[in-house]
């Protein structure tokens, strides 16, 4: 149902719909989290994308190397390649997991300007190009 929601675009009724999951007992999964922050990503709703994130991580649930996919490309969407490449270099050392993708797929109109390639290179420690 959030999935659906989602897709859909309507973050407030997959968040309500959350609430009552969660009135009724039940308990959420990272994956849920990471449905609510991309669709907030994709839609530029970065606070909700913020606070679906801080939540996952009030519940106790650790993030995956998914995750941290779409944190960059929430990063990304907003311009704040320092960021990215912040969480680049503390998330899976601080949650334990691997990085074990990482994506071209560009969100449209956003690229890395030419000027900046130089700082998203260096904020990877791998010699893949990163592009949002």
């Amino acid at each position: 149902m959030i999935k659906g929601f989602a897709r859909d675009g309507d973050l407030d009724g997959a968040q309500t719909f959350l609430r009552r999951m969660e009135a009724a007992g039940f308990r959420s999964d990272y994956s849920i989290f990471n449905v609510l922050i991309e669709a907030a990503a994709i839609r530029s709703r970065f606070d909700v994308a913020d606070m679906a994130f801080n939540q996952m991580l009030a519940e106790g649930l650790t993030p995956s190397s998914y995750t941290l996919m779409i944190l960059i490309k929430r990063h990304g969407r907003e311009g704040n390649v320092q960021k990215a490449g912040e969480l680049l270099h503390t998330l899976p050392e601080k949650y334990g997991f691997k990085v074990s993708v990482c994506s071209d797929a560009s969100p449209p109109g956003l690229r890395v300007a030419p000027t900046n390639a130089a700082t998203v290179a260096s904020l990877s420690p791998f010699s893949a190009r990163l592009i949002w």
